[in-house]
């Protein structure tokens, strides 16, 4: 669950037809103030009136999509700001994108991909002015389809008129081309056009992304580089683009691109090379620091970084306080940052040539002198980029060839920052990384029991809403926590009117109550919940299920408050406990058993569908404007994009109530029982058979009052109900013993590379897993009926013993599982005598335990 956008809708605005210019004013606008809102309709013209700074958010629906947003017409002045890579409000003062002419005709244009999230703020006295963001994709169109005029006020399109030619800005602007002609076409392109052909999965990729015109890019790459300065830098950009697109396209779909031979690679690194070699490269301008930012990555892209050591460590020196002003280059400097972390990652120990390059210390050295000698960066607002180097810096702790070299930099870094300063974000990633990858021996580092306690001291707030529902949050007041239990208790109990639960969980489901947990803001949400929770938080929020058949799991969504000045919204807060209730009431078994069969459109569409009930205007206006048969919608996958996932995934799920409820018994008669290839069968028995009828139903359709309730009381507000809680929290559950761990014997010391145990007693010391489990294998070599008994006891955390023959086990597929607090665990398991390999985890967040192993005669 990891939908970036919740809120009241806005409207429709005035639809602005096939064929009409977009940027062209509505007549008339009204004068009526605007409200701030969130997932504003997108391709629509809106009349917007304001007195005071509006916050706005949209969610972009496709890949590599041209988003352009413009204001026009009425009276008065308004700027506009626009972070579309800061999660945070933008302001004046710190925007990645912003326009500020005088009046009201403003315009910025830019790329994204779908999901991404972009935030919005107009600031100034304004009335009638007419707002459109235009979202252009290979996905609407192709060649046969006239294009939509390039607005007039970008500033990339005035300084480079020849590239508004009228072609289409799909992938069909190249099919067709190949040799010079193709390379003459992407020079004579927007970069942001190029990036249409990372796309095309059709057998044209076959002739577009050719040995020879891949060459003939590369060729033409070399000598671009001899003379790239800020009017040629955008050529590199999209001949980059194409290659990027080209291997990714190859990789992913080696049925449609064969391989490419070595002369590929060897050409590609001598282009690389010729451009890393170049000044025009380093240039100050946008164009200069985009193609600097391509380059980049495209090291990583292509799997060439070795040769390029030297120039990361030449980038990383020559960043100073003219690059830490510009995004852009800031932004290019950061994409060193992807490359490393996936040097770190790769099998089975990294880059092996770009890890014996790193021995030699340099890269290390400069990338620690990096953060100790710029902490002005985290001054700013975008600070992003000295955690980074922080981070991957730390991150080579787990490539043992370079261990030794990166333990006293991240332990200095430590030593040298706090959790209570300006510093404390390097004192997160540092200790994150150093327990993460070296936990066996945080007391060098003094950060033993760094998780528990970070957790603990960051998210102090607590309180209950009912035995079902309860709140952690790193900062709240009173008034707003019970706002959240009023909104939600609403909710639930429309939840079990429309589904007809009778209150009654799915069998095997545990989950009886849920942990809501939300942060101040999308920056600590992004610094705190990977190590708190281990998941990724390169999103707006996410619903961690469990496993819902352990009695011990602990249901939890995780979120973080809109950033704003004394207005209060917790991102997504409506949708993912839709995502809780639909799991304990209508999904039998974990998120991944339910993906067995395809029920993305029921969980996305339910989702929004309760949340929003039959107000969801935006969701409503899309089906209005195209025509997705409901027969495809059904087979909808986390891949099939936002619109289709979720406005469509509405319609679907709103029709199929509304017209077709004996259906909607059947399927939750499936899906309760854990039925699911039975209910595969019965959706596919549907087929085409509603499609008629679900599109006239569309059309039919009428706006209606949105369910989301878009904000709780404010700070200034609330502020005087107080912010102690009205709960202590759970009780303490887990063993605490964060003492630094020595094992009696070094021979029995845990080693994660050594995991297969010997016949007879074996004792392990000192297990301290980088990841969230322990896993061993024992082998009955003898194919004898045992009885192995395993124990655990000491140092803190809570960890499980699982157990399954002939495979790993996981928390909800096991053969025995043991189900106590904290480490003291024991476990009696009767081995078959005809399984050779037997495999055992210990499993959890956990670290310092003592596990012994012994067959009971």
């Amino acid at each position: 669950g990891t939908d970036t956008g919740s809120g009241t809708d806005t409207g429709s605005g005035t639809d602005t037809g096939t064929g009409e210019n977009p940027w062209t004013p509505i007549a008339n606008c009204p004068n009526t103030e605007t409200n701030s809102a969130y997932d504003i309709a997108i391709n629509e013209k809106i009349c917007m009136t304001g007195s005071a700074p509006k916050y706005f958010t949209m969610t972009v629906p496709w890949d590599a999509s041209t988003v352009t947003i413009g204001l026009m017409g009425g009276e008065g002045n308004v700027n506009l700001y626009v972070n579309n890579e800061s999660n945070a409000w933008p302001t004046s003062a710190a925007a990645d994108l912003s326009s500020t002419n005088s009046g009201t005709s403003q315009s910025v244009q830019f790329t994204a991909n779908a999901g991404q999230l972009i935030m919005l703020q107009l600031d100034g006295q304004f009335t009638g002015v007419t707002f459109h963001a235009l979202v252009q994709s290979n996905e609407q169109g192709g060649g046969n389809t006239d294009p939509i005029p390039t607005d007039p006020n970008d500033p990339f399109v005035n300084n480079h008129p020849e590239l508004n030619d009228g072609l289409p800005e799909d992938e069909s602007r190249f099919l067709g081309l190949d040799g010079q002609a193709l390379v003459e076409r992407i020079m004579a392109s927007n970069p942001q056009h190029v990036g249409a052909v990372f796309n095309i999965k059709s057998g044209q990729a076959r002739y577009l992304f050719s040995e020879s015109n891949m060459m003939s890019v590369i060729s033409e790459l070399r000598r671009q580089a001899r003379t790239i300065d800020e009017y040629n830098a955008y050529k590199v950009q999209g001949l980059i683009y194409f290659l990027r697109g080209g291997l990714f396209v190859q990789f992913f779909n080696p049925d449609l691109v064969p391989a490419y031979s070595s002369s590929i690679e060897v050409n590609l690194k001598a282009a690389m090379q010729d451009l890393f070699a170049s000044a025009g490269i380093y240039g100050e301008s946008n164009d200069q620091a985009l193609a600097l930012q391509e380059l980049l990555t495209l090291t990583d892209s292509a799997e060439i970084r070795a040769p390029f050591y030297d120039n990361y460590i030449n980038i990383l020196e020559m960043f100073d306080e003219t690059w830490a002003a510009k995004r852009s280059r800031m932004a290019a400097a950061n994409a060193m940052m992807t490359a490393f972390f996936r040097a770190s990652q790769a099998a089975p120990n990294g880059d092996a040539d770009f890890i014996a390059r790193m021995k030699d210390g340099r890269l290390l050295d400069t990338m620690y002198l990096f953060q100790r000698d710029n902490r002005y960066l985290l001054q700013a607002d975008d600070n992003y980029f000295i955690k980074n180097v922080v981070n991957e810096l730390a991150r080579f702790l787990s490539v043992p060839s370079l261990k030794d070299q990166v333990k006293p930099m991240v332990k200095n870094i430590l030593a040298s920052t706090s959790q209570y300063d300006e510093t404390a974000p390097l004192w997160v990633k540092a200790g994150s990384m150093a327990d993460t990858f070296d936990r066996q021996d945080c007391g060098y580092y003094d950060i033993c029991g760094f998780a528990y306690y970070l957790e603990k001291e960051t998210l102090k707030f607590n309180y209950q809403c009912s035995d079902t529902l309860k709140i952690r949050a790193q900062q709240m007041y009173n008034d707003q926590a019970q706002w959240i239990c009023e909104v939600l208790g609403q909710q639930e109990a429309h939840f079990h009117t429309v589904l007809k639960t009778y209150n009654i969980p799915v069998a095997d489901d545990y989950n009886d109550a849920l942990e809501l947990v939300i942060f101040n803001s999308s920056e600590d949400y992004r610094d705190y919940a990977g190590t708190f929770f281990n998941m990724d938080t390169n999103n707006g929020g996410m619903y961690l299920e469990g496993a819902p058949n352990d009695p011990n799991n602990q249901a939890r969504f995780i979120a973080y408050e809109q950033n704003g000045d004394d207005y209060f919204h917790v991102w997504n807060l409506q949708h993912e406990y839709v995502h809780y209730l639909d799991g304990r009431f209508d999904l039998y078994g974990d998120f991944a058993q339910g993906l067995t069969a395809a029920t993305t459109w029921w969980t996305e569409g339910l989702g929004e569908y309760i949340a929003y009930q039959d107000g969801y205007n935006h969701a409503i206006n899309v089906g209005k404007a195209g025509n997705v048969a409901l027969s495809t919608i059904f087979t909808n996958t986390y891949e099939s994009g936002q619109d289709r996932i979720y406005r469509w995934g509405y319609l679907a799920v709103r029709f199929m109530h509304e017209r077709h409820s004996s259906d909607v018994a059947q399927i939750l008669t499936y899906l309760r029982s854990g039925e699911y290839q039975a209910y595969q069968q019965y959706i596919d028995d549907i087929g085409t058979r509603y499609d008629n009828e679900f599109a006239n139903w569309v059309a039919s359709l009428v706006e209606g009052v949105s369910g989301i309730v878009e904000r709780g009381p404010d700070d200034s507000v609330a502020v005087n109900s107080g912010d102690t809680g009205n709960w202590a929290g759970e009780p303490e559950t887990i063993d605490t013993d964060f003492t630094p761990c020595l094992a009696t014997d070094a021979a029995n010391a845990f080693d994660p590379s050594n995991i297969q145990l010997s016949k007879g007693v074996t004792v392990v010391e000192c297990i301290s897993p980088s990841t969230s489990s322990a896993n061993f294998v024992f082998a009955n070599s003898e194919y004898k009926p045992l009885t192995l008994r395993i124990s655990t006891q000491g140092g803190w955390g809570n960890l499980d013993i699982l157990y399954k023959g002939g495979n790993w086990a996981t928390r909800s597929d096991y053969t025995a599982k043991s189900g106590g607090h904290g480490n003291t665990e024991s476990i009696d398991l009767q081995i078959d005598a005809n399984e050779h390999w037997h495999y055992f985890s210990l499993d959890g967040q956990f670290g310092g335990a003592k596990m012994t192993v012994e067959i009971v005669e």
